[in-house]
């Protein structure tokens, strides 16, 4: 929220931002963009909730009990009304790919699914070009 504030202080409304959320922080980007909507959103390898990862990761350990925070990007991206890309790597180690198709396919107002074939979260073709030119794409599809 402080962030936001910043930027609408300094002259950036709402209305001609994107937000852009990096795994965790697609978390709380989604989250950010329920309670003040910007012009559009980037999720980069989102999870559904923290627990579907933690689960993934450690199947025998009771991780939603264990978890304070659930960061329900899905919950988030279905009810929300703010034109959406996703973008993750269809060999992810981190997050699972199929995380981030469910999070994709609850979006009502999805702009693009862009995956990229062989990527792992970390790869450097999750930070280069392509995750751009998606970006790129979403701001000119906006009014």
């Amino acid at each position: 929220m402080a962030a936001v504030e910043a930027l609408e202080h300094e002259g950036y409304p709402l209305e001609r931002t994107i937000y852009f959320g990096e795994s965790l922080g697609s978390g709380v980007v989604a989250a950010l963009a329920s309670r003040r909507p910007p012009a559009g959103v980037v999720l980069r390898s989102p999870f559904t909730e923290l627990a579907d990862v933690g689960r993934h990761h450690y199947p025998v350990l009771p991780v939603r009990l264990l978890l304070r925070d659930r960061f329900p990007v899905l919950e988030h991206v279905a009810a929300g009304d703010v034109p959406l890309t996703v973008i993750y790597g269809d060999r992810d180690k981190v997050v699972p790919s199929e995380l981030s198709a469910r999070v994709a396919g609850a979006s009502p107002t999805l702009v693009e699914e862009l995956v990229l074939p062989g990527a792992d979260h970390n790869d450097d073709v999750m930070f280069g070009p392509d995750v751009g030119d998606a970006v790129a794409r979403l701001a000119d599809s906006l009014p």
